[in-house]
């Protein structure tokens, strides 16, 4: 895209993109997974070292700074895309914000050069940028764990954009370029090794004829196993930190007997059928709603989004017989929703939604190039009645998307978040900052520690689980000490965990959600109430 045609295609997408990313910044409150694996930068910016690398796999953290791998199905992409928000803005809301902002900027920008590079008219893909910019289920992604999974698709998208804006003038630098944005897409996140393959043959179908198959695979394969090659290191690294081969295979088998990759129990059938649920339900948002509020919201008109994101696409596709010149870029996106059949396939209900949210970039794309086709087809000598047609259909969607993205809003403001992710997990990291600073934090449930450090920039030091022992000689040594619960997992247990520490004078703190369920219980004992020979 040339520079002042691209800002008149992007700029409105990004500017709705950030009025909603900026409006009720501090909300939702931040969810563990949310900051996975972002919280790694704090080994760079905390003021003390900090023990906090138990979702990292062994000696995956180089200098003990920076990340190869976030976990055995993911990179640290978002870590590396994130640092300049956060070493300029802090690991607090505002630079989790930021930073989640510009991820959001990296999937638009790719998805508008997609669009413009497969032909589609500026006017076109301006306005189906911004509607995705404008749908809740994108827009609030960001917001979510759902982050980690979208992210990649820009590159994903600029991979094939590449190829296709400079098709008839193919260079090998741009064909390796072309690969190591395929292959980086793959180190974000595993399920993208699903999608590249459709890449890989749009690639070959573009270069095969100009440079030849051997060059095509050299340069282009070449540049995808660059992009890959910091997960070969990663698992390169976990075997010499493990021990060798044996290491390797028995800390991937320990890794994957907690996940059950394989324990889907569902048929074919029914996988088949959950494809189609996902799908659905990524259409109409429900991932992210799910995740902020336990629960989904109404769309503003499924059936009329469904036939516009889905089937005018595909219309669009089947008709390519006739006018089959301009729409590889259809047949290239289909080959991703078929790569999202296969896994699903592969994996059945052990996915969730969030892998599916790359759906909607790919969904949007692909109503831009059904538009442009039907449009050049239908009315090839009227251009402004094509524009006027194009507009007539994209100005619904987009203020169906704007509407039901204030109805989020407005279950937002009201709920400020539900469980993990209310901002009572926010309210209590700030309230830390004044309130006994210094003392030492455990956290026995999974869900508080990371947030908690990221939200204080690791302030105060903090220790995974609860040991009575060790509190008590903690206390000993002149700190306070604070043990943080939820209200379904550890709170129960603190009368026992208060008798076992002996400490006199027990304070009880609550952080509860907006509606007053009562979910974050706060244990603490301070070490001026010593009593005598408490710690001979």
């Amino acid at each position: 895209m040339r520079s002042a045609g691209a800002s008149m295609i992007v700029l409105p997408a990004f500017l709705l993109f950030a009025a909603g990313m900026l409006t009720d910044l501090r909300l939702p409150g931040i969810y563990m997974d949310a900051v996975n694996p972002d919280y790694a930068v704090l080994r760079l910016t905390a003021p003390h070292p900090l023990d906090i690398l138990v979702a990292i796999p062994p000696g995956n953290m180089l200098l003990r700074r920076l990340p190869v791998l976030g976990q055995i199905y993911h990179g640290a992409l978002p870590f590396y895309l994130g640092l300049p928000a956060y070493l300029s803005a802090g690991t607090g809301v505002i630079g989790i914000r930021l930073a989640n902002l510009g991820f959001g900027l990296v999937v638009l920008a790719g998805s508008g050069f997609f669009m413009r590079a497969f032909g589609a008219r500026p006017l076109i893909c301006a306005l189906c940028l911004a509607s995705l910019a404008t749908d809740p289920g994108f827009l609030f992604s960001f917001r979510t764990q759902v982050y980690i999974t979208l992210l990649p698709v820009g590159f994903l998208l600029s991979s094939a954009a590449l190829l296709a804006a400079r098709r008839d003038r193919l260079s090998l630098g741009l064909l390796g370029l072309s690969g190591l944005l395929a292959g980086i897409a793959c180190y974000g996140y595993f399920i993208y090794a699903f999608c590249v393959p459709a890449v890989a043959l749009y690639a070959g179908c573009v270069s095969f004829p100009a440079l030849g198959a051997r060059t095509t695979v050299r340069w282009w394969g070449g540049g995808l196993a660059l992009g890959i090659a910091p997960y070969a290191a990663g698992f390169l690294l976990i075997a010499m930190a493990t021990g060798g081969l044996a290491g390797l295979q028995t800390y991937l088998h320990g890794v994957l007997d907690v996940l059950h990759p394989q324990s889907s129990g569902l048929p074919t059938t029914g996988r088949a059928g959950l494809f189609l649920y996902f799908a659905h339900q990524t259409l109409i948002g429900t991932g992210p709603a799910a995740m902020m509020f336990n629960r989904a919201l109404p769309p503003w008109d499924a059936a009329a989004k469904i036939a516009l994101l889905a089937a005018l696409p595909a219309a669009a596709l089947a008709s390519t017989a006739a006018r089959p010149a301009g729409t590889g870029g259809l047949g290239l996106l289909a080959g991703i929703v078929a790569g999202l059949f296969i896994l699903v396939m592969a994996f059945g209900d052990r996915l969730w939604l969030h892998h599916f949210a790359l759906l909607l970039p790919v969904l949007y794309a692909a109503l831009a190039l059904g538009l442009e086709h039907f449009a050049a087809w239908l009315l090839p000598v009227r251009p402004r009645a094509a524009a006027a047609a194009a507009i007539l259909l994209l100005l619904p969607i987009l203020a169906g998307n704007a509407s039901q993205a204030g109805a989020f809003f407005a279950v937002l403001e009201t709920t400020r978040g539900v469980g993990l992710s209310s901002d009572a997990v926010n309210r209590y990291a700030e309230a830390s900052r004044t309130d006994v600073p210094d003392a030492t934090r455990f956290f026995p449930d999974w869900g508080l520690q990371f947030p908690f450090l990221m939200l204080t920039g690791g302030a105060s030091p903090t220790v995974p689980g609860f040991d009575p022992a060790r509190a008590r000689a903690i206390l000993c040594a002149g700190h306070d000490v604070e043990v943080a619960t939820l209200r379904n997992r550890s709170t129960p247990l603190l009368p026992q965990w208060a008798a076992a520490v002996g400490w006199p004078r027990a304070e009880t703190l609550h952080y509860d959600q907006a509606d007053g369920a009562p979910l974050i219980t706060i244990m603490r004992w301070r070490a001026a109430d010593r009593p005598p020979r408490a710690c001979q």
